[in-house]
């Protein structure tokens, strides 16, 4: 009885995450805007300028409900984000979001968890190749709703 209760409250929170997705509540909105991403979403930076993109540096990442965000730009169903990255590169993970996320890259074997409030960090593998990587979250329902990237290994 519980797991018919757990799996329909999953349903109900699912629903009301894509309705607000469609409405535009916390999808690309300029007053979800990240105070920290907006300087660097000038017209004059380009991806292949952009410091994120160098060895070692940092880089973030958002989650939210229910999508990704660098940079000032956010995924949306069918409109994933491409995240120039170098090898040896820290991309920080802070899931501003109400529900729980995860970042997963398969190609490169990272998994990590995105508590609600939270802040985790990837390293891009010293080694990678130049190409492009997908991340998601495979979060029940998240990967259909929007929650799809591409890192871009230059």
């Amino acid at each position: 009885m519980a797991t018919v209760r757990n799996r329909a409250l999953v349903v109900i929170v699912l629903v009301g995450m894509c309705v607000l997705a469609v409405i535009g509540v916390g999808v690309g909105n300029a007053q979800d805007a990240s105070p920290v991403a907006s300087p660097a979403a000038s017209p004059a930076a380009s991806p292949a300028a952009s410091p994120a993109a160098a060895t070692g540096a940092t880089l973030t990442i958002e989650g939210f409900d229910i999508g990704w965000r660098h940079e000032g730009k956010a995924t949306a169903p069918g409109s994933p984000i491409a995240v120039p990255v170098a090898p040896g590169a820290t991309v920080s993970l802070p899931n501003v979001g109400v529900a729980p996320h995860n970042f997963v890259v398969e190609e490169w074997g990272i998994a990590l968890d995105m508590p609600i409030g939270g802040t985790v960090t990837a390293t891009i593998p010293a080694d990678a190749a130049p190409g492009e990587y997908t991340f998601v979250c495979t979060e029940p329902g998240h990967e259909p709703a929007g929650m799809v990237g591409t890192l871009v290994v230059e």
